[in-house]
């Protein structure tokens, strides 16, 4: 498991801002269906519950896998087509869902552990966090003009969302964003996981913000997995029958905390889905009734 984890760790590393490299790897005869076997094999480990160690050594090459989708499948329509039609989707998804907490209230608890059992940095969340962020990736529309994730504009009387400026669409992710919805229990823990940490925490060891923790220090604590569980939920608030219960005042409470709290990562992306949910706007006045600063649109980026 660990060559594989290392050879997925590779790939990632020569994906990334290199799209000439992503499509000759993406294309190579066996590289997405090896990458979504990993990610197959770390689940049933995960739910067979034997052998803690050797099972965080088959999550840590899973969520190395999931990096590796991640990479991949960015702006690249074949990859993106390829890593679909092998059910990467399917494989992501339910583990998030399989290493969701149990009756103990522990995400991320081993099956066969006690409750006393190891917490903080684990392979689990390590590929919990990987497996969002390449959820987020395989779910982004792309656009021609910016070739990046398209931006919408929210249209309040209408309470609709449309492609800013008419862009051309390169990559339409609608089908995959549905097929997301579809895995039962996933919308419901990317919410809780959004909603388990605390955005106004600032630098703490034990709960690292994400754009300071430390690769394999870091990667794989709790509180580094709420900003790829926001990135999901930016994309599936464009559907219009998921939107409803993203907008709903739990998560918008969690996500406008966060949009103001410590760390610009969690912080931009929350609003992208409180933009996509057609909520930005009462982020200020609600977090006024809670009595923090005044939101600051500017300070955050303004109008998306």
């Amino acid at each position: 498991a660990n060559k594989k984890g290392q050879a997925a760790a590779l790939v990632s590393l020569c994906s990334n801002s290199h799209p000439v490299n992503r499509a000759k790897i993406g294309s190579s005869e066996g590289v997405v269906s090896s990458l979504v076997d990993l990610i197959r094999v770390g689940t049933e480990k995960w739910k067979a519950g034997e052998d803690i160690q050797g099972t965080y050594k088959h999550l840590d090459t899973a969520g190395l896998a999931a990096e590796a989708i991640r990479a991949l499948s960015e702006n690249s329509a074949e990859n993106h087509k390829a890593f679909v039609e092998a059910g990467a989707i399917n494989e992501l998804g339910g583990f998030i869902v399989a290493s969701k907490g149990g009756e103990d209230g522990k995400v991320c608890s081993f099956p066969g552990q006690s409750n006393n059992g190891p917490i903080g940095r684990t392979p689990c969340n390590f590929f919990r966090m990987w497996a969002a962020a390449a959820l987020e990736t395989l779910s982004n529309d792309y656009c021609e003009k910016e070739n990046w994730p398209c931006l919408y504009d929210w249209d309040d009387d209408e309470k609709t969302l449309t492609i800013h400026d008419d862009e051309t669409v390169t990559i339409d992710a609608s089908a995959e964003r549905e097929s997301i919805a579809n895995i039962d229990g996933l919308l419901e823990e990317l919410i809780s996981i959004v909603c388990s940490i605390d955005p106004a925490r600032g630098h703490m060891r034990e709960h690292p913000l994400p754009t300071e923790s430390m690769v394999g220090r870091d990667d794989g604590t709790p509180s580094t997995v709420a900003w790829a569980a926001a990135g999901v939920l930016k994309n599936l608030a464009l559907l219009d029958t998921v939107r409803p219960s993203i907008a709903a005042d739990g998560p918008y409470n969690c996500l406008c905390k966060m949009v103001d709290g410590s760390d610009w990562l969690e912080s931009d992306i929350a609003e992208d889905v409180l933009h996509h949910s057609g909520r930005l706007d009462d982020c200020d006045a609600y977090l006024d009734d809670l009595g923090d600063d005044d939101y600051d649109e500017e300070a955050h980026g303004g109008d998306l």
